[in-house]
């Protein structure tokens, strides 16, 4: 059953009988990302309890104009008649039911972003020299391997980590092309600017 964050934090409320008592939102995050870690967690490491994430979540459903929650972070959460009623008309969550949490609007947005920019990162890759020559058992230049990354003699230690870092990420799920990074990344950071030489007697 695909349901939604709120719906996830409702049934987290509820298996704390938030019904009968005020809940600590840190004790609702924890129930909440029982339930549904990839949502609750932290979007690379989501074992870890994204507490502002839930802190949100459950001001969004109090603020709705019938809402399922009330309560504050202050004073802590509780059930409405509204959420009550809603849990006995979905019990099944209660027990055991597999649950989908179903993406925001705005995640499903950004989620599609971050996918047509991946995949135009890839095609970069691939079309480049240093990929080419890669494939072809060639040595390449590291001039060319910081082409890959968008990066001169002249960019700052501190761009060129991140942008690094950047494209590695963006390239994860494509083993040839993870492999080729690993190599190249070696070879771009070997690029140094040139040395001036003050010429005299």
């Amino acid at each position: 059953m695909r349901i939604t964050k709120k719906d996830v934090a409702v049934v987290a409320l509820s298996s704390l009988r938030g019904a009968a008592n005020e809940i600590d939102t840190e004790d609702v995050a924890i129930a909440a990302h029982a339930i549904a870690p990839a949502a609750f967690g932290w979007k690379k490491h989501t074992e870890h309890i994204d507490l502002d994430a839930v802190r949100t979540t459950l001001r969004h459903e109090a603020e709705t104009p019938n809402p399922r929650i009330g309560g504050s972070i202050r004073q802590g959460w509780h059930l409405t008649s509204h959420g009550t009623a809603w849990i006995e008309g979905n019990r099944a969550l209660l027990n055991g039911a597999e649950i989908t949490v179903a993406e925001t609007p705005a995640a499903t947005q950004r989620h599609r972003a971050e996918t047509r920019q991946s995949g135009a990162v890839i095609n970069r890759i691939r079309t480049s020299d240093a990929f080419r020559m890669w494939t072809q058992g060639t040595e390449f230049t590291t001039r060319q391997a910081a082409e890959v990354f968008r990066i001169d003699e002249y960019t700052p230690a501190k761009d060129r980590t991140h942008k690094t870092a950047r494209l590695q990420e963006l390239a994860k799920g494509d083993k040839d092309i993870e492999d080729f990074i690993k190599v190249a990344i070696a070879a771009a950071l070997e690029l140094r600017a040139p040395t001036s030489r003050r010429e005299g007697k």
